[in-house]
């Protein structure tokens, strides 16, 4: 008998809240690097976020406590910095690795494409990413991919998820576009694994061009950023207020008053709203303030204004 467990390791995200004085306080009080890393690893799963992470949980088993359907191919398709590669970095984290008797076996796998990512340097990355970093390169590298593709069977992939996949067909020279395709037809023709691309709007547009890939059942999700309509522009304050709620300072910092601001500075694209955050977080941190102030808001902007935009965000200008 065969008995699985997931490997021990440290979570990726910081989630928790901070609802009363106390915990705040507590947090507080935590050690510099630790607060550091809530403040970077900051996760709010929000309206949109969970809409994504349905999607990317059907692409991997669309049966409610069913097998998965292997061989087939997906899209999380949008902008930059709407929140695709966060919502498939938490996907990876929530299906590690298990351990069974004789081996690891990795579901799910979360991998990121480079620009002009050769072959070798794919099956490389997969190696590395499904515990099979040793693998020999033996027979020259065309036996090195093939076999490390085959791997993927072997180590039980059932998604192998490929962020920033706008990088295997566009940005690199054309004769190599096809060594790409090739990748992941031959993935997807082991009929054990499910592939989804993460990436911008145009890895659509060549799928759709290449009836191997789109006769795979092919289907892709929109990803978009919240608009400006009244609902979302609602849903984007809870957002922010969501996030106050995860910062380890001994006050709210009161981010659901900036709504108007931040949406205009982000468009509604959350790794944006992050940034700022971020920075300004850092501020507040290394002054040692019990809440981020607005001048931190302030100091994280102004660098970061587009060329042209004569908005007086937070009101920097007049600092």
């Amino acid at each position: 008998m065969t008995s699985n467990r997931a490997k021990p390791g440290k979570s990726m995200f910081h989630t928790a809240t901070f609802m009363t004085p106390e915990a705040r306080l507590a947090a507080s009080r935590l050690p510099r690097l630790e607060r550091q890393w809530m403040i970077e690893n900051l996760l709010v799963e929000y309206k949109t976020f969970n809409e994504g992470l349905e999607f990317v949980r059907r692409a991997h088993n669309p049966y409610d406590d069913g097998a998965p359907v292997g061989g087939k191919l997906r899209g999380l398709l949008g902008e930059s910095r709407v929140g695709k590669s966060w919502i498939c970095q938490h996907y990876a984290a929530i299906n590690p690795p298990i351990v069974a008797e004789d081996q690891e076996l990795y579901k799910v796998v979360h991998m990121t494409i480079s620009v002009r990512m050769t072959p070798l340097e794919f099956a490389q990355e997969l190696n590395d990413l499904s515990g099979n970093p040793y693998s020999p390169m033996r027979g020259g590298w065309q036996s090195y991919v093939r076999r490390a593709l085959l791997h993927l069977v072997e180590a039980g992939t059932e998604l192998l998820i490929l962020d920033d996949a706008q990088y295997l067909f566009f940005d690199r020279r054309e004769d190599t576009i096809y060594d790409m395709f090739k990748l992941v037809k031959k993935i997807l023709d082991t009929r054990v694994t499910n592939v989804l691309l993460v990436g911008e709007q145009r890895t659509d547009e060549f799928v759709q061009r290449m009836a191997p890939l789109k006769n795979r059942d092919y289907s892709a999700m929109p990803f978009k950023p919240l608009t400006s309509s009244a609902k979302d522009i609602e849903d984007f304050g809870k957002l922010l207020g969501s996030i106050d709620k995860r910062l380890p300072f001994a006050e709210p910092s009161g981010l659901r008053g900036l709504a108007e601001d931040m949406y205009r500075f982000s468009g509604g694209m959350v790794g944006i709203v992050m940034n700022i955050v971020q920075a300004a977080a850092a501020e507040g941190l290394n002054n040692n303030r019990s809440r981020i102030l607005i001048e931190d808001f302030r100091y994280a902007v102004k660098t970061r204004v587009a060329v042209g935009d004569d908005y007086n965000y937070f009101g920097y200008k007049s600092r």
